[in-house]
């Protein structure tokens, strides 16, 4: 998902089809900052089927952020903080964060991961997390 500098969600992304589908009712440690950021359970199902996707598969994946906001308007120029979250293993998780200007010319921001568990660091499930912004 992403942020603007005050911490209010911009645009959720995505999530997996089964956390966006009611999977965090039923586990509640299913990505739970971001289910708490965006208040996925007051969303409508038209909402819950645009950022809903399948589990990703093993190796790189690639997600696009067209800087827009959740009601497809162009966002102004600044510095936004995407986010990734995973689940590693039950209360085990991640989440990496990065901070990337959309306002100049091409930039590559790594993410910095903070793990809830010992566990969870030692898992590779996700890793080398970047945002990418080409104008």
């Amino acid at each position: 998902w992403i942020e603007d500098e005050k911490g209010d969600l911009v645009k959720t992304v995505c999530a997996t089809q089964f956390t966006a589908q009611g999977g965090y009712e039923k586990r509640a440690e299913s990505i739970p900052m971001w289910v708490e950021k965006s208040g996925i359970s007051t969303y409508d199902q038209e909402q819950v089927d645009a950022i809903t996707t399948a589990t990703p598969n093993t190796g790189k994946v690639m997600y696009l952020w067209d800087c827009k906001n959740e009601k497809g308007e162009q966002v102004p120029s600044g510095v936004y903080t995407f986010f990734v979250e995973g689940t590693i293993y039950k209360k085990s998780g991640v989440l990496y964060s990065g901070k990337i200007d959309i306002s100049g010319g091409a930039c590559e921001v790594e993410a910095v991961p903070e793990f809830t568990t010992d566990e969870a660091a030692e898992s590779d499930l996700i890793v080398d997390v970047y945002a990418k912004y080409l104008p």
